[in-house]
């Protein structure tokens, strides 16, 4: 036999060898996996596989799972990403997560776990995203056995009981790229603690216990991209402390007292790419302190002071995409401001004072546009 023939007998002999080792050899799960694949596909969840064909990834988000179906996910190894959704998780459901020692992204959300429930998740080096919307059993005595995950990135608490004390837990995590506390009662003195944060790359937040005093915390988080700060007690005079966060891309000031004066603060902010000024009393002619924004592609002035005279601003953005206006007083002036705009291609002006002329003017100047109205 030649040396060629011998060393093609020996690929072929290895790559044999390798294929009796290979998940993929298996044409079905094991009994585990089977029952799992069969609950999820009951439920109406998401099933995701890995290249060998291992279960990598459930999703039942909105599908209301019970203790039970925690118990048999337990067993799959082999999963680096779940959620679940439902009141019928409990503590005991924890147990069994915390068998999942590949879990890179965890959302329980709407569950009834409690503090000591969540503390079971301690061992999950690998976590780096939690979310915990809605999960109530969840307050400030809960915070410190999350905030000793080693490699936390990204952690959403919204609607859970957590205060200004759960922060101090939180702002021991270096890692820590984004947080998400819409809904929960966090103060200005919450906020000295978020500032300690200064790894954060996105902040959300949603309480009128944070006034203008609070934000003078966050002018080092000079990392944030995005930042949320719906409903807060804040004025004109509070987005002063928000000019040196040149990084950010997306700000949201929903349900906040800023008008078009404040708006000036805002100008150096060049690297904006969406705007929420959403039941503000900004919308008229401070918009001319954004009118130089190049990258500013996504606006919303519903419910605001938007007017006209702002149109006319608005007008003057290179590559703005969608914008809504709907419950303002815009008129067809403002519209043929719009109509302007080519980069254009949604636009909301519901319950304004444009009439149906107007509407049909706009909708004609802008064909690849969707306009939504009355």
């Amino acid at each position: 036999m030649t040396c060629s023939k011998l060393l093609l007998l020996s690929i072929s002999l290895v790559f044999s060898l390798l294929a009796c080792w290979s998940p993929l050899s298996a044409a079905t799960d094991d009994p585990a996996s089977e029952a799992v694949v069969a609950r999820v596909n009951e439920l109406g969840g998401a099933i995701k596989r890995n290249d060998q064909g291992l279960i990598v990834a459930i999703d039942l988000d909105t599908r209301p799972t019970q203790d039970a179906d925690l118990e048999a996910i337990g067993k799959i190894s082999s999963l680096e990403t779940l959620s679940v959704w439902g009141a019928g998780i409990s503590d005991a459901s924890m147990d069994h997560i915390a068998k999942l020692q590949n879990l890179t992204t965890l959302n329980l959300l709407n569950t009834q776990a409690t503090d000591a429930g969540i503390a079971k998740l301690k061992s999950l080096s690998k976590l780096a995203s939690l979310d915990l919307h809605r999960s109530t059993g969840l307050t400030d005595d809960g915070i410190a056995p999350i905030a000793a995950l080693p490699n936390l990135k990204y952690l959403k608490l919204i609607f859970t009981r957590i205060t200004d004390r759960g922060l101090e837990h939180l702002a021991k995590c270096k890692k820590l790229r984004l947080l998400d506390i819409r809904g929960c009662h966090v103060t200005d003195e919450g906020l000295a603690q978020v500032a300690k944060m200064k790894s954060l790359a996105a902040f959300k937040l949603r309480s009128a216990a944070v006034t203008d005093e609070g934000l003078v915390h966050l002018t080092g988080l000079t990392k944030l991209k995005g930042l949320a700060l719906e409903d807060a007690l804040v004025t004109d005079d509070g987005l002063a402390h928000l000019a040196h966060l040149t990084e950010l891309d997306d700000l949201n000031l929903m349900r906040t007292a800023v008008s078009d004066e404040g708006l000036s603060h805002l100008a150096g902010l060049t690297k904006l790419k969406q705007l929420n000024l959403r039941s503000t009393y900004a919308g008229g002619a401070g918009l001319a302190h954004l009118s130089h924004m190049d990258q500013l592609a996504k606006v919303d002035l519903s419910e605001s002071g938007a007017n006209d005279e702002g149109m006319e601003q608005l007008a003057k953005l290179p590559a703005l995409q969608s914008l809504n206006i709907w419950s303002t007083t815009v008129t067809d002036q403002g519209l043929a401001a719009l109509a302007k705009i080519k980069t254009l291609r949604y636009l909301n002006v519901e319950s304004t004072q444009a009439t149906p002329n107007g509407i049909a003017a706009i909708k004609a100047a802008l064909p690849e546009a969707k306009i939504d109205h009355n």
